[in-house]
This record gives structure tokens, C-alpha cells and sequence, in this order.
């Protein structure tokens, strides 16, 4: 964390805190890593102000990169942002340069409706004026203003103003740049001056760190690019405190993971693999970003050389988080192609040499670079800026081409495919859907066939390609095949991409473009053969050092911004120095005074520790005492425990002897034991009545059953005889006769039974009653034969009490001794308090000293260190200064001598061409037309034709002249390019497309002559003149044949 210069407001009352972030460019990263790394950096940010509990959080601008984030984006950053809500804490919002739209319409809107962040961008317009109405939240009144595209916004701060918003802490949030903070820099940007008065200004957009005073820039919340990462490494935002009245801002680093920056110079495509490797592993790669920058100039080789798949896997294989890498510094040389003197292009090296024999600039080594770097074109669909900063970083070749129908065209179109703005069209059939064109053709040993294929689908487009070389066939991209040709025929390979100017005017060229290109306007045709010469690029150069040197004048700006305050620097640097040494002379005058103190303080500590050690004698005493107490009182409790036992044991032997009788307790027994005997018979007695009472009752129930026998009987069952009533009767009379006599013999026996059963009752009372007589008596005889053992322990124990009172009385007397020795030693209490104070006294001095010391000591580091800071800062603005000579000195340079030097060389390769040109021109032309003509080319390229000293204009010669005029300046040009490109494989093949057009039969029989000087290798006519037919080696009739053309054998 770090702190920032405090600010003084003019009102002392407020007492706050809140964090200012902005520029958090959620979704920037096309590397899904990166984008998390950004994610967790702000999602980190939200937890620190939580755990800070700030009042709010202010976000200048900026939240996401677009102001339609993926809807990944969008789902991570409402959970961050409910973060805060759920902690209660207000956030406030304003829109920036990426997240801007100009419908209004953006996914901030969202966030505000979904009520986690307020939009603080609310306004008025009246008189002209943009009146910012504040947002209150606390003590705060919030004004925002947002950024916009292309600096848009910096007319509409000019014109605003605060409403007045009293007893409220002003902020202002804005996403633009202070031209305090830009300096000299050529962007939109407003004055501090400028803006409306506040409290702070919570500014967003520049991704520095620039506070002033009140004015701060957040800083972003994570780096957005290779080079932000390469410089910052990490993101950051501020934490503002107001207390009474000042206004601090502290930095808050937001670390999430570690960044390598490597810088690797490489000399070699097909060893850089090999080498990135081996640096690599001289480092630590695992969980950290790999920042990668590559440098050098290859002198062979491409860049596709480099196995970047293999390094990428080796960085994965060592546990690194993410791998990012830098090409733009990787340049490759173009061959030098040898030329003789008399070619035109050695115009250039002998004036480029001839300028700078005599001069001492340290550039002159690098203008051959310069004129191939400074002749890029500005693609179409390139802005400016990319491609301004392209001239700065990397130079690379653009490519464009071009073409024409017929069977021509087809030979054109096998060749090189359709040309910028050539319709498929004009080559495939009408009515048909499909059509194929197959060249072949024999180049260095190699039989190669071309063939490509169109299809008419909306529109007629080229569909597939094949090269077969030597019989073996490949399907490739039609790009593919076009750089396999121009590499082939050895042509510049800037004409991948764009209109093929160079096969136009050496091999084949519509005769009727050749007279269109005669009759052009001058500037035009001027700009044509520039670029058919290829020395349009002295424009581009002229035009591309003027941006070159705006961009150093840019450059220059900046590096004085960063230098302005290094004088001051410097002096604060010396001012820090003379602190230093001030502030280190201090130190041995606090030394002596701690070594003073450290020794009264060791004497100091001998006493107390001498007290101490009485203390703790007195202590040990009391201890002592405490343990004697603990005896004496153990002692005295068993005395009074075996004195009570001794006197219980007699007082139980006396009234036990008292209670038992011998005599009486044997005639107990003796009686118990005859009570128990007569008990005895008695039960025998009874029992016997009970079986005789059974019986009794037994022998009455068989009377009573004979008696209903009988009632019942009717015939005797002996003889089976009636039985009379009358001996019925006698014989039940009998039997009621014995049941009487029995009932009154039971009833003599129960009444005989009851009395034995209540003589045993009593008797039973009378046994029982002795039985505990005797179980009493029995008890105490047991009771006494227990105290007569304890009797006899009597006299141990009267021993052992005598024992102890000798014990009691010996540490009774002890006791009395240590209570003494206590008393005596209680006056080194009060002295170990006077002594312990003495000590603290003298050890506090010492501490003192000790903590003045080390913040002497950690002063002098701090300094140190802001020196060491310091001193790398003016080592750096130091290099910038030196930077800033240098680019002071490149850009005099580029804008004076070297522009000069371009306008020379091209002057004087144009009058070079111009004049080899006309030559050839008036060579052909002679050869042509009689003598009377003569003709030749105007500085602008146009055909001058003289006859007998008249100047005759174009358009008033024959048809046939006319067409002498454009084969001749067809044929000078192209053996002009022939000369300048001398290395190109079509110089031995030359297309003439209907050359005798009007010609005169004179003229004819001249065109004998002119294919005669041609000597060409190979020469393809196109003509309808049947003299022509004797000119040539071989013909090849062609025939309409129902809308198609066909060979005639």
C-alpha cells in the first residue's frame, strides 16, 4: 500500500472514507486466463473495501471493455457487485470510452435497475450550460460525467457546472484526460482550471499514476495490455480517508499473480525454438504469467519457423498460469538483389552513398532499412492510429493484385485468381453453374499445372485450386496458390494482394489499356508508372516520415513531460542526502547516553534481585509456616480423635457388663427350649383331631349318598325283588341315626381342637417373646466380647496419644520460631517496591533511547530507501532525456536531410527511367513509322510526336499511328521493368493482344522487324491479320460455336 501527499480541504469537519476505482475493463483479454486474473483483480478490489467498510465505492468509467460484454462477463460481475450490496455498501457509477454507447442504451443500465449501483450521470441544460445535479448519499454529494469515444466528452465538461449542494462533501466523477496529466501529448484533454470546483475528483481513462492535491486517477483495476502488463504487472485503486479536514489517499496493489517479463533477441527462425526453450528454463515458470517479447532481424527464414506450439506446451508442462508472447519486434530482410551500374536501380545506392560520404550522422547505416520500412501502404480498413503505430513497432509488406477476361484472362486467371474488382463473371459461361481453368507450364526443370475452379452461386466466386508439380496434385487455399506462383515467377511478393500491375506491362496488356494509360491525365499516369516502376514508395517514404516524424515529435513531447522535474528531483535528492548524515550524527550521542544508563541500570538490577532473594527467603518461611500450620492441625485432630475413642471404648465395656447376665440369659434359653417341646406335642394332638374330623366327614358323605341310593331304589339289586317303602324307611331311619351320632362326635372333636390351637397361640406368643429376650441378650454378649478387644488396644493408643501431644507441642514451639523470622523480614517489602520502581525508572530511560535510536535508524532506512527510489527515478528520466536527444535528433534528421535525400533520390530515378523510357519509345516508334516521326516523353511520361518540327497531338493521328504509339510505349515499358527487375522469370515471354489494330500493310510488314528485336523466348499474338500468320512459328485457331470457343484443328 502506498500513501499519497495528504491535502488540506478548507473545511476541517469532515471525517470520512471511501474507494475510488475505475477502468476495471472487464472482458478486455482475448486470453481466457487473463480475463479470469482481471476478474479476480476486481472481485479482490470489492473485498478490501468490505473489510474496510468504506462509506462507498466510486467507479470512474469503464466497468466493462465494450458496452456489450459477453454474457460470461456479465454473470461474474452482478455476483461481485451483490457483494457489495449485500454489505450495505452504496456504489456509484458512471459510464467511460469503452462502455459508452450513444443510444444510452448499456448493460450499466442493467446493474443500476438491478439496484447494486447508482449512475450518477444526471444533468440539466440551461443557457447553454450542463447544470450536474448531485447525488447524496451521507454526508457526500456525487456529480458525474462520462467518458466517451474519441475524447467526445471534453466540449461537454467545458460547459458544465455544479449545483450548489452546501454542508455536502463534493465529489466529481469524470472518465477524460487532464492535459496536466498528458502534457504536450495531441489528444483531446481538459484543464484542472477548467473543471467545476470540489472536494475530490474521482477521474478514470488514463491509466497512470497522476494524483495532485485533490485529483487523482484510480489507476486501472488490471492491466489491458501486453505493454500495461509488461510495465504494471499488476492492478491497483484508492482507499480515501478525510480526517478533520485532510485528505489522504492510499494506493492499494491488487497481487493477484506473478508476472516474467522476458525480452529474447533472436537472430535465427530455425534456432530460436531451440533457444527460447533454453531461457526458459532458466526461470521459474509454474502458476506465473509469461510475458514473452521476441526481438531481431532475420536474414532468412520466416517467422513461421518458430515452433511456437512446441513452446507453449513446454511453458504449459512447467505449471505456468498463462503464456502470452510479442512478435512485433521480429523483422525479416528482404534479399538484396546485385544490380549493374547502368540499372536504374543503383541510382538509389550511388545517390544515397554519394549524400552521405561526408556526413557524420549515426543514421546513415540505417536509410536502406528506412526506404523499405517507409514505403508500407495504409491498408484500407487500417485506422490511422494502427497504422501509425505500425510505422513505429513492425514494418510489414501489404499486399494487393488485379485481371481481364477472354482466354487471356483465363491464362491471367489460372495464374493469379480474380483481381481486385474483377467479376467471376466476365470468365465463367452464362447458363452455367460451374466452370474449371488448367494452365501448364514448364519453369526451372518443373512441369507445373494450375488449375482453379469457379462457381455461380449469388455470385460467380473462385471455389477450390490445385497445383500439381512434376505429377504429384495439392488442393490449396487460392491465396495459397497466387504467393506459389508470384514466388515462382520471382515476382515482388506485394502483389499478393494487390492489382498485378507488373504481369500487366511485361507479359500481357489489353491494347486498349495501354492507349487509356496514353491518354490519362498526366498525375495519373504519373501515379500508374510510379507504381508499375515500383517507385511509388518514395511517396509513401516521404509520406510515412512525415507521420514518423509527428509520432517522434509526440514522443519528444512526452519525454519532456516525464523529465520536467528532474532538476527538482535531483535536489530533493541531495536535500534527502544532507537529512540523512544530519539525522546519523545523532546516533552516537544517543549510544553514549544509553551506555550510562545501561550501567546504572545493571547496578540498579543487582539490588533488586538481592531483594528478591530475601522476598523469596520470607516466602519460603511462610510457606513453611503455612505447612507447619497444616501438621500442628493434623496432630492435634488425631488427639482429640484417640481421646474420644479411648473414652468411648470404657463407657461401652461398663454399659455392656452392666447390661448382660449369664444366669438369666441360660434360663431364657432352657425355657424357650421346653416351650418350644410342648409346642411340639400340642401340634401332634391336633393333628390328630383334624384326620379324625376328616373321617367324620367322609364316612357323613357315604350316608348321605346310600341315602339317596335308597330313596331312588325300587328293586333290590340281589335278587332283583321290589323293595317295600317300609324297609326303605327302616333303613334310611338307620342311617339319619348315624349321621347324628356323627355330626355330635365332630362336634365334641372340633370343640377339643380349638382348645389345643389356642393353648398353641399363647405359646407361640410366649416363645417369641423369649426369643428376643434372647436374641437381646445374645447381641450385647457379642457387644462385649468387641469392646474387651478394643479394651485391650486401650493402651497402644494411649501411647500414641501421648506421642502427639509431644508433636504439637515441639511445632507449636517451630511455628513460633518462623512467625519471628517473617516479622523480622516484612520491612524488604516495602524495599522491593522502592527498588522495583527505581529499576523501571532507569529501564524506561534506556527503552527510550533504545526506540529513539531504531527510529533514527528506520528514518535513516526510509530515506535510504526514498533515495534508492529517487535515485532510479533520475536514472530513468535520465534515459528518457537521453531518449528524448535521440529523438530530437531522429526526427531533425528524418525531417530535414533525409526528406531532402528521398526528394533527390526519386527526382533523379524518375529523369533516369524517364530517359531510358523515351529511348526505348523512340526506338520502337522508329521502327514502325517512317522517319518523318519522331517522338519521345515529357517529364510527366506523355508521348511527345513530332513531325518535321510540329508537335502533333495524339488524337489526330491515324488509327494505325495511334496504335504504334501504344505498342511502342507498350513494348518500352515493358522492357523498362524488364531492366529494373531484372530477376523476374517472365522477361522471356511477351503477350500481344490485336498489336496491329489499324495498322497500314507498310506497318505490317514493319511488325516482322519489331518481333525480330523483341528476343523473347516466348511470344504469344492475338490477331485477326492473316499476314501475321507468316510472322509466327506455330498458330492456334479459335471458333464460336454456339456462345463457346473452341479450337480449330
Amino acid at each position: 500500500m502506498k500513501c499519497n501527499n495528504p491535502y488540506k480541504l478548507a473545511k476541517p469537519e469532515f471525517s470520512m472514507k471511501f474507494a475510488h476505482m475505475g477502468d476495471c475493463h472487464l472482458g478486455g483479454w482475448r486470453y481466457p486466463e487473463l480475463q479470469e486474473v482481471n476478474m479476480q483483480s476486481f472481485s479482490k478490489a470489492l473485498d478490501i473495501c468490505i473489510a474496510e467498510k468504506v462509506d462507498m465505492v466510486l467507479m470512474a468509467g469503464d466497468i466493462f471493455d465494450s458496452a456489450y460484454p459477453p454474457i460470461e462477463i456479465l454473470k461474474k460481475t452482478f455476483k461481485e457487485f451483490k457483494k457489495l450490496y449485500d454489505s450495505k455498501i452504496p456504489c456509484f457509477i458512471i459510464a467511460g470510452s469503452h462502455d459508452y454507447s450513444v443510444s444510452g442504451k448499456t448493460f450499466l443500465d442493467v446493474l443500476e435497475h438491478a439496484g447494486f449501483c447508482k449512475n450518477v450521470f444526471v444533468y440539466e441544460e440551461k443557457d447553454e450550460k450542463i447544470i450536474l445535479q448531485p447525488t447524496i448519499s451521507g454526508k457526500y454529494a456525487i456529480y458525474g460525467y462520462p467518458g466517451m469515444k474519441s475524447g467526445l466528452e471534453v466540449e461537454g465538461l467545458k460547459k458544465t457546472k455544479l449545483q450548489d449542494s452546501p454542508g455536502f462533501f463534493k465529489v466529481f466523477m469524470l472518465h477524460t484526460a487532464l492535459k496536466e496529466a498528458i502534457g504536450n501529448m495531441p489528444a483531446p484533454s481538459i484543464s484542472i482550471d477548467e473543471l467545476p470546483s470540489a472536494d475530490y475528483y474521482a477521474l478514470g481513462h488514463l491509466h497512470i499514476e497522476f494524483g495532485k492535491s485533490n485529483i487523482a486517477y484510480s489507476g486501472p483495476i488490471y492491466p489491458n495490455n501486453f505493454e500495461e502488463l509488461e510495465e504494471l504487472k499488476h492492478g491497483r485503486f484508492q482507499i480515501v480517508n478525510v480526517q478533520d479536514g485532510i485528505i489522504r489517499r492510499d494506493t492499494i496493489p491488487l497481487r493477484i499473480k506473478d508476472v516474467l517479463n522476458l525480452v529474447i533477441q533472436l537472430d535465427n527462425p530455425l534456432t530460436a525454438t531451440e533457444k527460447i526453450i533454453t531461457e526458459l528454463k532458466n526461470h521459474q515458470l509454474n502458476d506465473k504469467i509469461i510475458l514473452m517479447r521476441l526481438k531481431g532481424n532475420f536474414t532468412s527464414g520466416k517467422v513461421s519457423d518458430i515452433q511456437f506450439n512446441e513452446i507453449e506446451q513446454f511453458v504449459k508442462n512447467q505449471g505456468a498460469y498463462v503464456f502470452v508472447k510479442s512478435i512485433s519486434g521480429l523483422k525479416i530482410e528482404e534479399n538484396k538483389i546485385e544490380m549493374d551500374e547502368k540499372d536504374v536501380g543503383k541510382v538509389e545506392e550511388i545517390l544515397i552513398k554519394e549524400h552521405f560520404e561526408k556526413s557524420e550522422t549515426r543514421f546513415a547505416d540505417k536509410i536502406q532499412l528506412l526506404l523499405r520500412a517507409l514505403s508500407v501502404e495504409k491498408q484500407e480498413d487500417e485506422k490511422n492510429q494502427i497504422f501509425h503505430d505500425r510505422l513505429l513497432s513492425e514494418l510489414k509488406t501489404i499486399l494487393i493484385g488485379s485481371g481481364k477476361t477472354s482466354i487471356l484472362l483465363a491464362i491471367e486467371f489460372a495464374l493469379f485468381g480474380l483481381q481486385p474488382g474483377q467479376k467471376g463473371a466476365s470468365l465463367l459461361k452464362t447458363n452455367t453453374d460451374e466452370g474449371f481453368v488448367e494452365l501448364e507450364f514448364e519453369i526451372d526443370g518443373e512441369l507445373i499445372i494450375l488449375k482453379r475452379t469457379l462457381k455461380r452461386k449469388k455470385t460467380v466466386s473462385q471455389d477450390s485450386a490445385f497445383i500439381t508439380i512434376n505429377g504429384k496434385t495439392e488442393e490449396c487455399a487460392t491465396t495459397e496458390m497466387k504467393n506459389f506462383v508470384l514466388q515462382k515467377l520471382n515476382y515482388p511478393l506485394e502483389f499478393a494482394k494487390k492489382t498485378n500491375l507488373l504481369y500487366r506491362y511485361t507479359v500481357y496488356t489489353p491494347q486498349e489499356q495501354m492507349k487509356q494509360i496514353i491518354l490519362e491525365d498526366p498525375e495519373t499516369r504519373l501515379n500508374t508508372l510510379r507504381h508499375v516502376f515500383g517507385i511509388d514508395k518514395y511517396k509513401r517514404i516521404k509520406e510515412n516520415t512525415v507521420i514518423l516524424a509527428s509520432k517522434l515529435r509526440e514522443n519528444s513531447r512526452l519525454y519532456q513531460g516525464q523529465i520536467l522535474d528532474l532538476e527538482t528531483r535531483k535536489n530533493n535528492l541531495q536535500e534527502r542526502k544532507n537529512s540523512v548524515e544530519n539525522i546519523k550524527k545523532e546516533i552516537p550521542k544517543i549510544e553514549s547516553a544509553r551506555l550510562t544508563i545501561h550501567k546504572e541500570k545493571t547496578k540498579k538490577e543487582t539490588d533488586l534481585t538481592d531483594v528478591k532473594l530475601k522476598i523469596e527467603e520470607k516466602r519460603k518461611f511462610e510457606i513453611e509456616v503455612e505447612k507447619t500450620n497444616v501438621l500442628l492441625f493434623s496432630k492435634k485432630e488425631q488427639l482429640i480423635k484417640f481421646t474420644k475413642e479411648i473414652k468411648s471404648i470404657e463407657e461401652k465395656l461398663q454399659e455392656a457388663t452392666d447390661s448382660f447376665n449369664p444366669e438369666e440369659f441360660a434360663k431364657i434359653i432352657e425355657e424357650v427350649n421346653n416351650k418350644k417341646n410342648y409346642k411340639e406335642l400340642l401340634d401332634k394332638e391336633i393333628n390328630t383331631f383334624s384326620n379324625k374330623i376328616s373321617s367324620l366327614i367322609s364316612k357323613k358323605y357315604d350316608l348321605e349318598k346310600l341315602k339317596e341310593k335308597i330313596s331312588s331304589l325300587k328293586n333290590c339289586p340281589t335278587c332283583f325283588q321290589d323293595v317295600s317303602d317300609n324297609h326303605k324307611h327302616a333303613i334310611l331311619s338307620k342311617t339319619e341315626e348315624e349321621m347324628l351320632n356323627l355330626d355330635k362326635e365332630k362336634e365334641l372333636t372340633d370343640k377339643e381342637k380349638e382348645s389345643k390351637d389356642l393353648l398353641i397361640k399363647e405359646l407361640i406368643l410366649e416363645i417369641n417373646s423369649l426369643e428376643m429376650k434372647k436374641n437381646s441378650l445374645q447381641e450385647v454378649k457379642i457387644r462385649l466380647q468387641t469392646i474387651q478387644e478394643d479394651y485391650q488396644r486401650k493402651e497402644a493408643m494411649e501411647k500414641q496419644k501421648s506421642s502427639l501431644e509431644s508433636d504439637v507441642k515441639m511445632l507449636e514451639n517451630q511455628m513460633l520460631i518462623l512467625k519471628q523470622n517473617i516479622s523480622e523480614m516484612k520491612k524488604f517489602d516495602q524495599l522491593l517496591e522502592i527498588k522495583t520502581k527505581e529499576f523501571e525508572e532507569i529501564y524506561n530511560k534506556e527503552r527510550k533511547l533504545e526506540i529513539k535510536k531504531a527510529e533514527i535508524l528506520r528514518e535513516i532506512r526510509i530515506n535510504e530507501n526514498e533515495i534508492n527510489l529517487i535515485e532510479e527515478e533520475i536514472k530513468i528520466k535520465e534515459e528518457v532525456k537521453m531518449r528524448l536527444i535521440y529523438t530530437i535528433e531522429l526526427e531533425n534528421w528524418l525531417s530535414g536531410d533525409f526528406l531532402d535525400l528521398i526528394g533527390t533520390i526519386e527526382r533523379n530515378v524518375m529523369i533516369k527511367l524517364r530517359s531510358e523510357f523515351s529511348n526505348l519509345f523512340n526506338d520502337w516508334f522508329s521502327i514502325l513509322v517512317p522517319d518523318t516521326f519522331t517522338v519521345s516523353l515529357d517529364d510527366e511520361f506523355t508521348p511527345i510526336i513530332e513531325q518535321q518540327n510540329y508537335e502533333l497531338d495524339y488524337n489526330f493521328l491515324s488509327g494505325g499511328e495511334r496504335t504504334a504509339i501504344a505498342l511502342a510505349y507498350r513494348l518500352a515499358l515493358n522492357q523498362t521493368i524488364n531492366s529494373l527487375l531484372s530477376e523476374i522469370k517472365t522477361k522471356g515471354i511477351v503477350i500481344l493482344d490485336e498489336p496491329t489494330d489499324g495498322f497500314s500493310q507498310q506497318q505490317l510488314d514493319k511488325m516482322r522487324d519489331v518481333l525480330a528485336e523483341l528476343n523473347v523466348e516466348q511470344l504469344i499474338l492475338v490477331s485477326h491479320d492473316q499476314k501475321i500468320e507468316s510472322f509466327v512459328d506455330n498458330i492456334i485457331r479459335l471458333k464460336k460455336d454456339n456462345l463457346s470457343t473452341k479450337v480449330v484443328v
